[in-house]
């Protein structure tokens, strides 16, 4: 037995799960902003200068390490960028990793 539905169900009815994005289509088309080369060139004369902030950390006893690190850090990835992460990934037990395409049930079989 059906249950009859409200008049009003269709403006309250929840909206299925997903992308509200069209296929195709993204949400950022013009990709993330690229850094001006002017930045670019002025972080990288100043790199010399971090690398001598870090250096004076181990010198300086009465420095505060966490923020001429943290200048430090911040100049040099802006200079050449933040170090790529390798991942491995694995399947069960470091073997393979495996994969199983189902084909999605068609009408006449649900």
């Amino acid at each position: 037995m059906e249950r009859a539905k409200a008049e009003n169900s269709k403006k309250t009815a929840k909206k299925t799960p997903g992308t509200p994005f069209k296929p195709g289509k993204s949400g950022n088309p013009g990709g993330r902003p690229k850094i001006p080369e002017e930045i670019k060139t002025m972080a990288r004369a100043a790199s010399p200068k971090a690398m001598k902030a870090l250096i004076a950390i181990l010198d300086d006893e009465s420095s505060r390490p966490p923020d001429i690190i943290r200048a430090a850090e911040a100049i040099i990835n802006r200079a050449y960028g933040t170090p790529q992460q390798s991942i491995e990934l694995t399947g069960l037990e470091g073997g393979p990793i495996g994969f199983r395409f189902v084909d999605p049930p068609t009408p006449d079989t649900e």
